[in-house]
């Protein structure tokens, strides 16, 4: 039975690791992305001191500025996430020790004496299944707004291809 639990909590840890190496990755892409975006505004904004004189090439240069600030706001999202996922967790009976990811307020108010017993004490097959449960929260949320982003991103581009066109053409 202990050889058992061991092997499931060595499953749960690479479990962990994998779900945390995805984050780190959207993580990279989000801040990659978010650089062209910046790049693309000060192309666009070169533009836009040009008189057109165009309600065509105004309304595009609009649409262009509102995907690129929309892209943005979602790769924050990724980048700096600002909810929880502990309030979406389905809990039962499971309250979790708070070993595992020890928050500030653990760390400044429990001694190491303490943070011992309290890990002898832990139910780790219970303990790394709520952080890899939470951490999979956080992925699916950074997935959904990093494919939002990657969706306005593609608006924005196509758009840019049709400002370009028409500004070459009329």
């Amino acid at each position: 039975m202990a050889n058992k639990t061991a092997t499931n909590v060595d499953i749960l840890l690479a479990a962990i690791s994998d779900t945390q190496n995805t984050i780190r990755a959207y993580d990279f892409k989000a801040e990659i992305l978010a650089a062209l975006i910046t790049l693309l505004i000060g192309f666009i904004a070169f533009f836009l001191g040009h008189d057109h004189h165009s309600a065509f090439k105004t309304t595009v240069e609009s649409l262009i500025i509102a995907s690129a600030f929309g892209t943005l706001f979602q790769l924050a999202l990724v980048l700096y996430p600002s909810r929880k996922p502990i309030n979406s967790i389905l809990m039962g009976t499971y309250k979790p020790s708070g070993v595992f990811y020890l928050s500030p307020a653990s760390i400044k108010s429990t001694t190491v004496d303490e943070m011992i017993q309290s890990i002898g004490k832990t139910d780790w097959l219970s303990e790394l299944t709520f952080e890899l449960v939470k951490i999979s929260a956080i992925r699916e949320r950074k997935m959904k707004w990093f494919t939002r982003a990657l969706t306005m991103s593609f608006v924005m581009f196509v758009l840019v291809g049709i400002f370009c066109f028409a500004t070459y053409i009329c």
